[in-house]
């Protein structure tokens, strides 16, 4: 019901399924939940990185001197 519902709604989200686990993900199998938070986490972080990186080398494109616009 979730990824039929729900996924199509957020453009960017993925479903986990996470094996041998129920309501109490954290506990039952905290090892799966932190190994898919951690990449969740690592893909954020490149994408951030890969902007950072673009925005420092587009040109700037501020105001120029005596533009009182």
């Amino acid at each position: 019901m979730l990824a039929d519902h729900l996924l199509p709604l957020i453009p960017t989200a993925t479903l986990t399924v996470l094996k041998d686990t129920g309501h109490l993900s954290p506990l039952k199998v905290p090892d799966q939940v932190a190994a898919h938070i951690n990449a969740f986490l690592a893909q954020l972080s490149a994408q951030h990185s890969n902007r950072t990186s673009l925005c420092r080398s587009a040109p700037d494109r501020g105001p120029k001197e005596g533009d009182t616009s």
